[in-house]
């Protein structure tokens, strides 16, 4: 489905979507509250999320976990699928959106150092990133909470970013830290906070610099993201770059290790996996969406990639999402998106 992007200076909310915040007022968070972090989350977004920012006081870090949003970021647009980490520095103009499911890790830092360099550097996206980096530390503190805590949100519309913000969050701004006791210091959210810090620290490095075969790559797997379901044969994607089939051979197993359609199919198993997760389509439409002949030719190749059939693959991860679920209180909040 065509991504349509949004207008307006507004922020729209469907009900239904969730922030599990890192509760910072917690003295075992002053490893990222003593350098600027305003807020570290787990959001889980649905479609119809619409959140503009026409000049943010704060750094922002994307780091999607699983689906897919949009970005529009220093005048360009961004598909943010599982692997991407979107840094979109203070004071640049950005709307993020979403067209389905979305999860991913949320960061704002304030707009002091280190972190200003991130004015210097512009913003950037990266690719192919290992997400476990920046979910795995959030997952980690949320985990040693004594209970679950998120801010679900009911449906709103037309608001000002900021007073949106104060509506879903106000209520946990004056939590008082000094009713949660001292902190150990080598107890694990203590840690998680440490290695979280360390991994927002990389970024400070910028993106790697690209060669020119790179680039032309990353465009190319962009393209196959955007049209799974095409016919993307080796002559086809070599046609893509104007390249012979040789030569795409040559420079994907430079980059990748690997064979073109090895690529290919990996790109579309991802896409299954997400049709499968957040939808209800027969696994028959599924095979169609994502350029198989027959659910046959397409299990085997979900099996290949996933180690079960697609209809397992549903069960199972519908059976961990309902046992995931519980009642939860939010804690913890920055002073703006």
């Amino acid at each position: 489905m065509a991504s349509q992007r949004p207008s307006g200076p507004t922020v729209t909310i469907p009900g239904g979507c969730r922030d599990d915040v890192v509760p910072l007022f917690d003295r075992r968070a002053e490893a990222l509250v003593s350098v600027g972090v305003t807020q570290v989350a787990l959001s889980s977004l649905v479609a119809g999320f619409d959140w503009p920012g026409p000049d943010p006081r704060t750094h922002l870090v994307l780091a999607t976990v699983e689906g897919r949003g949009r970005l529009l970021l220093g005048g360009r647009e961004h598909d943010l699928v599982p692997g991407t980490v979107a840094v979109c520095p203070a004071h640049t103009p950005r709307h993020q959106w979403a067209d389905e499911p979305w999860r991913l890790v949320t960061v704002r830092l304030a707009e002091i150092e280190p972190w200003r360099r991130f004015r210097e550097m512009g913003p950037f996206v990266l690719d192919g990133q290992d997400l476990q980096r920046f979910a795995a530390p959030v997952l980690g503190i949320l985990g040693e909470l004594p209970t679950a805590m998120s801010v679900v949100s009911g449906a709103s519309h037309g608001r000002d970013p900021l007073d949106e913000f104060l509506n879903r969050f106000g209520a946990q701004l004056n939590r008082d830290p000094n009713s949660l006791g001292p902190s150990v210091p080598t107890e694990p959210f203590t840690l998680y906070a440490i290695i979280l810090r360390i991994q927002l620290e990389a970024l400070l490095a910028g993106p790697p610099s690209l060669s020119d075969d790179e680039r032309h790559l990353a465009r190319l797997w962009e393209a196959v993201r955007r049209e799974p379901g095409r016919n993307w044969s080796v002559e086809s994607l070599a046609a893509h770059l104007s390249v012979s089939r040789a030569t795409l051979h040559r420079m994907v197993a430079r980059y990748h290790g690997n064979g073109p359609g090895a690529i290919v199919e990996h790109i579309r198993m991802d896409h299954a996996a997400r049709l499968l997760v957040h939808g209800e389509l027969p696994v028959k439409a599924i095979a169609a969406q994502v350029g198989y002949s027959t659910p046959y030719s397409f299990s085997a190749a979900f099996r290949r990639a996933r180690g079960c059939p697609p209809s397992e693959f549903r069960e199972r991860t519908a059976r961990i999402s309902a046992d995931s679920r519980g009642p939860a209180e939010a804690v913890g909040a920055p002073p703006d998106r």
